[in-house]
């Protein structure tokens, strides 16, 4: 039983941090992103995050999805070089919300075997053992089971609720990269046309 409970304990942490990774894939929060440059004044908030971004090394993702999107300024770039720097981050961060996938479901079948392998363990020890009651086996099997259960529950709600965020972050990523270039072009300084494609840049 105690091996079991470890199990489901890495189980359950190991689907909670799939969780994360799929809730912040990026430094800087998206949603907040994303308000900050909608609305008025939405061009000095973007100065502004231009240079938190350049000063924390960790927004790696950031500085290079608006390197790209400013690329046609700032180094007179090609449109469709412009277009394949764009697309190379919306890739980087779908293989961002993409990692550990498979983790929590994988962890869920896991746990909900593992609480029935031992389970019957303990009945057959029940029926081995001179002094262990066969009802006292049974309630330790159904509590292995139970564990099982619960832990699987867990993981595929979070496994769940991880590819639903998953999918809400690249919306509104999509929004995002769209909203920047709405604000290069407001500035005189965008090249290309509109993305189209799921979240990609037309070519």
């Amino acid at each position: 039983m105690i091996l079991l409970l470890i199990i489901v304990m890495a189980c359950v942490a190991a689907s909670t941090r799939r969780l994360y990774l799929a809730l912040s894939p990026t430094e800087f929060d998206l949603r907040t992103l994303l308000v900050e440059i909608r609305g008025e004044e939405s061009e000095s908030r973007l100065a502004r995050i231009r240079t938190a971004i350049a000063h924390d090394s960790a927004a790696d993702w950031e500085h290079a999805i608006l390197d790209a999107i400013a690329s046609g300024r700032r180094t007179k770039a090609h449109p469709n070089v412009r277009i394949d720097l764009i697309n190379e981050q919306i890739d980087e961060l779908d293989f961002r919300l993409q990692r550990w996938a498979d983790v929590p479901r994988v962890c869920a079948r896991i746990v909900g075997n593992g609480g029935v392998v031992v389970a019957l363990f303990m009945l057959c020890d029940g029926l081995s053992a001179a002094d262990v009651s066969m009802d006292c086996a049974v309630i330790h099997a159904f509590n292995a089971v139970a564990v099982g259960i619960a832990g699987a529950v867990y993981c595929m709600a979070v496994h769940g609720r991880a590819n639903s965020a998953a999918k809400e972050r690249f919306v509104i990523v999509d929004q995002i990269v769209a909203r920047l270039e709405t604000l290069e072009t407001l500035q005189g300084d965008a090249i290309g046309d509109p993305r189209s494609n799921g979240g990609r840049v037309a070519s």
